[in-house]
């Protein structure tokens, strides 16, 4: 085997295992829902569209996912970018060696493929990996010094399939052209080819759309030079870091050298032409540029290509650790969000009907996993209604990181009914029935454990009754004792009255979740042993005694509990709820849902266990409150918040707590309000 060979098989087997790592794991859809749709359509029905409207970009892409997805099924679309991407890999390497020796141009192929957003992309459906393949293909056969009639027809034919692949390929063909009549070729051969090639789809697009070169980004061209500023603000650096920066210096010397060879060289045309389409167009995004990505390292080798070759290939080596390092990260930093766009169509697709119709900003990517007509929310909220009736659209998705989602999409739709959400990384997508309004289940509670809280409990009583809004007050038996019309007040006007302990002892029985306690909340031990029950025996008569003063005070015995500081999720310790089973109570809320496994919500023994959502602490951010309520309603569980009256001490804090409430009334079209005994019985019934 000679050495080209032997590369170009390394090649392959390096490529071969970052897809096997990468594309079962990962396999998205980037960009390319409306590709992989129309493909889709193309396989199944014959047909060039995509919701059941025709097809509106070129056909290259398309027709090559149908292929996959025709040879290895509907997940075949993951396939089609990584494979043509090797077909890249391959011509960038015989691209090199034109002017390097081979074992340069293996190395300085390697590095392309492991440059960050070119490895990224490699493994996505976006169009722009096969555009470059196709572009790298009609460069290989241009600088043939065997002009043949056929290489110059299968020039042609590649630059078709680039210019079908993406229309941006007529700019990365331009220093083709140039050259060529710069240096007088006859070009006539490439030209005809090219256009009988893409004659077809140029006669198809002119009956369907009355115009020669459909595109649906054609509306972008209104702004193409408005991107100036953004590209030096937002890609330019981004070139920079992506760049392998010691090699993106050593590229300028390597232009100059092959300026002074061919003053029109086409690769340095290129590489420009690249950064004008960054600078120009209006969508600001690194895979706009990747071919100056590729030729930065392609002039940075012929000018160290003049240094010994040893020196060369240990700088060579280097850059290739650096940038797989960096291309890994990458991928698993920015990954993730698609895989729920997948998760979620298919979730559509096996729990709706087939003619159900979904509002999406990502609709392309819902539309092609979920095999259901898929529609766009209008840009203004005032439209939003209508678009739903006139598409008669039955369910709605939403993602939270899709940068072009109108922001009031986010809130308006919150009026329906979340049947799905799944969640990872902070970002969600989120699944609403449209045919079905919102409701939310909200239990506001409050731990009266301080004789600083007491003066602010009779204006929150106030502010509860003119929500008309159900609450449980959390006493401990110490504020029982010293305020027991404040605890009649609470039980006369019909909220619970659950118990907090005696005198918010902490049900610790064990040293070591004493000593855990200490290094959570940065106290000693001896602070937080002292604060703790130590054996079930106190903690009974404790609970028992804390019983008798509220009872002393309302007339009753309470029926729920809950914990000082929710001491059970972080100890793990249950044998409490033993000793709440042999005191009366019947309900306990001393859990967090985000530290304990939500199996433990529901019963246990004769206990019935309701744990709490948020804090007040965390009321401030309202959208993130908001979040964690459409979390739970659409789980189907209630927003437990717990609150601490002290802390109304602050004026503010009471306006956060009735703008809390309006943001319920606003978000939601049905908002139940409950104190948690009444939502047991409720459970119950």
């Amino acid at each position: 085997m000679n050495k080209r060979d032997l590369h170009i098989l390394l090649l392959l087997l390096v490529m071969g295992a970052s897809f096997t790592w990468f594309v079962p794991k990962y396999g998205l859809i980037y960009d390319g829902g409306l590709y992989a749709g129309i493909g889709y359509s193309l396989q199944d029905r014959g047909a060039y569209e995509f919701n059941g409207i025709a097809g509106d970009v070129p056909p290259i892409y398309p027709a090559a996912l149908a292929f996959f997805i025709k040879l290895f099924g509907e997940n075949g679309i993951f396939l089609a970018t990584p494979i043509l991407s090797t077909v890249f890999i391959v011509a960038v390497y015989f691209l090199f060696a034109r002017e390097l020796d081979l074992d340069l141009a293996f190395l300085g192929a390697l590095l392309v493929f492991f440059n960050p957003p070119i490895y990224f992309y490699t493994m996505q459906v976006v169009r722009d990996i096969p555009l470059m393949a196709f572009v790298t293909l009609s460069f290989l056969l241009y600088f043939n010094e065997d002009r043949t009639d056929r290489r110059a027809a299968a020039m042609g034919v590649f630059m078709a399939l680039a210019f079908l692949t993406k229309y941006a390929a007529a700019v990365y063909l331009v220093p083709i052209f140039a050259h060529g009549a710069l240096n007088r070729r006859n070009m006539k051969i490439p030209i005809l080819s090219a256009l009988a090639v893409a004659a077809p789809w140029i006669i198809w697009s002119q009956i369907t759309f009355q115009t020669p070169l459909v595109s649906h980004s054609s509306y972008l061209t209104a702004g193409i030079g408005d991107g100036v500023q953004l590209f030096f603000e937002k890609i330019y650096p981004l070139f920079v870091k992506w760049s392998y920066r010691p090699l993106l210096l050593l590229s300028i010397p390597g232009i100059i050298l092959a300026l002074k060879k061919d003053r029109f060289n086409p690769l340095v045309m290129l590489f420009f032409a690249t950064l004008a389409i960054g600078i120009g167009w209006p969508e600001k995004d690194i895979r706009y540029i990747l071919f100056a990505l590729v030729l930065v390292v392609y002039f940075a080798l012929v000018f160290l290509k003049r240094f010994p070759k040893a020196v060369v290939i240990l700088i060579l080596l280097f850059a290739l650790f650096s940038q797989a390092k960096a291309s890994y990260y990458l991928v698993n930093a920015n990954t993730y969000q698609n895989l729920m766009f997948e998760d979620a169509g298919h979730w559509i697709r096996d729990n709706t009907p087939e003619d159900a119709r979904i509002l999406a900003h990502s609709y392309r990517q819902i539309g092609y996993y979920s095999h259901r007509l898929a529609y766009q929310p209008p840009p203004e909220e005032t439209r939003l209604d209508g678009y739903i009736e006139y598409y008669n659209t039955t369910y709605a998705v939403v993602d939270t990181y899709e940068k072009y989602t109108p922001n009031y999409v986010y809130t308006a739709l919150d009026r329906y009914k979340p049947i799905q959400v799944f969640q990872n990384r902070g970002n969600e997508v989120r699944i609403y029935n449209l045919s079905e309004p919102s409701s939310l289940t909200v239990i506001l509670s409050f731990d009266f454990e301080s004789p600083r809280g007491a003066p602010y409990i009779a204006p929150l009583l106030d502010v509860l009754d003119s929500y008309n809004v159900s609450a449980t007050f959390f006493a401990t038996g110490k504020m029982a004792k010293r305020n027991p019309e404040l605890l009649w007040e609470m039980k006369h006007r019909g909220f619970e009255v659950g118990s907090h302990g005696l005198n918010h002892e902490f049900p610790i029985f064990k040293r070591e979740d004493a000593e855990l306690f200490a290094e959570l909340f940065d106290k000693s031990f001896d602070y937080e042993w002292e604060r703790s029950a130590k054996t079930h025996e106190a903690y009974e008569a404790a609970l028992l005694e804390s019983r008798e003063w509220i009872y002393n005070a309302t007339g009753s015995y309470p029926r729920s509990y809950r914990s000082p500081i929710l001491t059970p999720s972080y100890t793990k310790d249950l044998s409490y709820l033993g000793v709440l089973e042999r005191t009366g109570f019947s309900i306990d809320s001393s859990f967090s849902e985000r530290y304990i496994d939500f199996d433990l919500a529901g019963v246990q023994g004769n206990i019935t266990i309701v744990p709490a959502t948020i804090s007040d602490s965390e009321i401030e951010d309202l959208e993130y409150a908001a979040a964690m309520a459409r979390a739970q309603a659409a789980k189907g569980k209630p927003f437990v918040i717990f609150f601490h009256p002290w802390r109304f001490r602050d004026p503010g804090h009471m306006e956060q707590f009735k703008a809390l409430l309006d943001e319920f009334e606003l978000r939601f079209e049905n908002v139940e309000y409950h104190s948690i005994e009444g939502y047991v019985d409720r459970e119950v019934s």
